[in-house]
């Protein structure tokens, strides 16, 4: 079965076959934990109409979505409304992107503001991590060319 996630992002971002919960995701990297988290948005959606949140992790460059299920929404005795009782182990993570640093991040994400009121909005920020090269995780292959050791010469 393709989720939601999986059709937006396409195979190069597709969703790990066994999602993490939120507290696997923190737990698998205590820097997540401990970092400044930037949040991108909270009401990012795609074709089926679920709901996702992006988030940055400053001391990891980790961009990543958190998927809520579909819950049951509650009206309080002043008419707002707020999801009923979402289970940890139901609000799935997946890693999209891996920017090192908060400028950067903001620069390939600029417009996002805007991108995310837009219907299938997910599909906005698929396609914007595709278009600049984002890639999921880092790797020398990511670093800028100054900064990978060429032989008889050091990092700069």
């Amino acid at each position: 079965m393709v989720s939601c996630a999986d059709r937006a992002f396409g195979k190069k971002y597709s969703v790990p076959e066994v999602p993490m919960d939120i507290e696997q995701f923190y737990e698998a990297d205590e820097r997540r934990r401990r970092s400044e988290e930037i949040e991108l948005g909270t009401e990012w959606c795609d074709t089926d109409g679920a709901r996702y949140e992006l988030s940055w992790v400053a001391d990891t460059g980790e961009l990543y979505v958190m998927r809520e299920p579909d819950v049951p929404m509650t009206e309080d005795p002043f008419g707002d409304l707020y999801p009923s009782r979402v289970r940890t182990d139901s609000v799935t993570v997946a890693v999209v992107g891996w920017i090192p640093d908060r400028d950067q991040m903001e620069e390939v994400l600029e417009g996002w503001e805007s991108a995310m009121t837009e219907p299938n909005s997910i599909r906005w920020l698929a396609d914007r991590l595709r278009e600049r090269e984002v890639p999921r995780q880092p790797g020398t292959a990511d670093l800028p060319p100054n900064s990978v050791p060429q032989e008889g010469r050091r990092p700069r």
